[in-house]
């Protein structure tokens, strides 16, 4: 592959026969508990850690918040009101569906396709990193062979776009 970057595989959920590939978008559906979970993308993390008032020593969480931190597309939240982050998390959540419903030609197959909703965090996770296609395909490898260049281009302008607005 002429990829520098390659995406981490991701840890398989407890209890879980099936591991999760995000370069096939197979992902396990549920936690052990039975619920289904949620593709969150980093601002979507960071949000959420740095609203929650768990206190003490978690290292764990301290790593996910430092992380998250890292990576977020929103700027400092922590001056922001409750109310402000909401409307934050609304805006990505906003963002996610119009990602979502977009048609593409696969370029492969020629048929209609439409990005999986981890893709769509991904790109929201891209948004001030890169406007590269092909560095797009690297981080997210699922978009080979579905997506033109063009496309990506397009979808991480749109993102660039939408992303501005919200901060």
């Amino acid at each position: 592959s002429h990829c520098q970057f390659t995406a981490p595989p991701l840890p398989p959920l407890m209890s879980s026969s099936s591991p999760s590939d995000v370069n096939t978008l197979t992902f396990n559906s549920t936690l052990p508990s039975g619920e289904a979970y949620a593709i969150m993308s980093l601002s979507e993390v960071y949000l959420l850690l740095s609203s929650t008032s768990e206190s003490g020593d978690n290292s764990v969480l301290e790593s996910c918040l430092n992380y998250s931190r890292r990576f977020n597309n929103l700027g400092n939240v922590a001056g922001m009101s409750e109310m402000e982050k909401e409307n934050r998390g609304r805006n990505i959540e906003d963002l996610k569906e119009l990602l979502l419903q977009k048609t593409y030609k696969n370029k492969t197959t020629g048929e209609e396709t439409r990005l999986h909703k981890y893709e769509a965090s991904k790109f929201i996770d891209l948004m001030s990193l890169t406007s590269d296609a092909e560095e797009a395909v690297c981080l997210i490898p699922s978009l080979e062979g579905r997506f033109s260049n063009e496309d990506i281009g397009e979808i991480l302008e749109f993102v660039k776009r939408c992303m501005r607005n919200f901060t």
